[in-house]
């Protein structure tokens, strides 16, 4: 039988927000120039939290991204949820 690490991939997503925001605060400054390190940091964190939040709308039976079937989401968090997923012992 298998779980999802709901605690872990709560405490993930909250993460990954609060570096977006921290981010994005930054670029925001006056004068500030987005760097290619930003801008590629910047995109890996967007499709990290849209892949987190979509997962978690996955488990609850919703659908996270507009325009898609929950069979379409399933095969979207596929990876995610191969990682937050543990077995029980029978």
């Amino acid at each position: 039988m298998e779980f999802v690490d709901i605690a872990t991939l709560r405490s993930d997503l909250s993460t990954t927000a609060a570096l977006l925001h921290a981010l994005k605060r930054a670029m925001r400054t006056s004068g500030h120039r987005m760097t290619r390190l930003e801008g590629r940091t910047l995109v890996e964190l967007k499709g990290r939290a849209t892949r987190l939040c979509a997962l978690r709308a996955h488990l609850r039976g919703r659908i996270h991204l507009r325009g898609s079937t929950l069979e379409e989401q399933a095969d979207f968090v596929d990876e995610e949820r191969q990682v937050y997923t543990r077995r029980r012992a029978a």
